[in-house]
């Protein structure tokens, strides 16, 4: 924005303090360097040629040309080609603001922008610095929110990294690794040992049907096994005769005796119902 604005206008028309007051309430900040010069009349456009051309090299940012309303003779000097070309060679750009909206002057059309009144081009020149103060807050909120947030996303981002980082490190490999063993080893273990119980469990059924189906159970209930001369089971006393020698096995021992007497019984079958 410019800071520095040069004016060629008369220092007791009205435009000057139209261009004071509209600079004073949009930015008071800014310099306004008068170069005062004759408007109207006879000499009028060297007067305003010389003061472009002194406030061109005093380095200023905007220069205002203008002045306020009057007859066609008394804008005159606007029109004359030593005001024009003096607009055309300055470095500095221009505002033209001659007479009332509905007054045009060659001036209009050399300058780099055409304001309608003094006070447009004071309007157009100075910055409003409540405006401008607004925005670098607004600017000032919206890259504190944006600096904000690039840092929240990168909090986030460093600390998915290091998560990954975490559970990407040899240690965390190794840690995970050694728990797996740890739990196939309990589930080995709780297995083995179920097996074990299982098969001790059947190992003891068995044991029960063979207890049931030996011999020396039945002998522990009082029965007896008689063997013939030949050491072969008698089943009945066809298998005998008089005098044989048989083996009678009891729990504890055997007894052996000889066959006196035969005599044969007959014995009710016991059909289980």
């Amino acid at each position: 924005y410019p800071k520095k604005i040069g004016i060629v206008t008369a220092s007791t028309g009205a435009a000057i303090q139209d261009i004071i007051n509209i600079s004073k309430r949009r930015n008071p900040y800014v310099q306004l360097i008068l170069y005062p010069t004759q408007v109207q009349g006879l000499g009028s456009a060297e007067s305003i040629a010389k003061g472009i051309a002194i406030l061109d090299k005093l380095g200023v940012d905007t220069i205002i040309a203008g002045r306020g309303g009057g007859s066609i003779e008394d804008l005159w000097g606007f029109n004359e080609e030593i005001v024009a070309r003096a607009i055309y060679e300055c470095k500095t750009p221009i505002i033209s603001a001659v007479g009332h909206e509905t007054d045009v002057t060659i001036a209009d059309f050399v300058a780099d922008l055409r304001a309608p009144t003094p006070s447009a081009a004071a309007e157009l020149a100075v910055n409003d610095y409540m405006t401008f103060i607004y925005t670098i807050g607004e600017y000032r909120a919206k890259l504190k929110k944006d600096l904000m947030q690039k840092i929240a996303n990168s909090r986030a981002m460093t600390k998915e990294f290091k998560i990954r980082l975490y559970y990407g490190s040899p240690a965390y490999q190794i840690k995970q690794k050694r728990q797996f063993l740890i739990d196939s080893e309990e589930k080995l273990k709780q297995r083995i040992s179920q097996r074990i119980k299982d098969s001790r469990h059947r190992l003891e059924l068995y044991i029960t049907k063979l207890e049931a189906l030996s011999p020396l159970s039945k002998l522990k209930q009082g029965y007896a096994m008689v063997l013939g001369e030949d050491n072969s089971p008698i089943k009945g006393i066809k298998d005998l005769s008089k005098n044989d020698q048989l083996t009678i096995s009891l729990l504890d021992g055997d007894v052996i005796t000889k066959v006196e007497d035969i005599r044969e019984i007959k014995r009710r079958k016991f059909n289980g119902g």
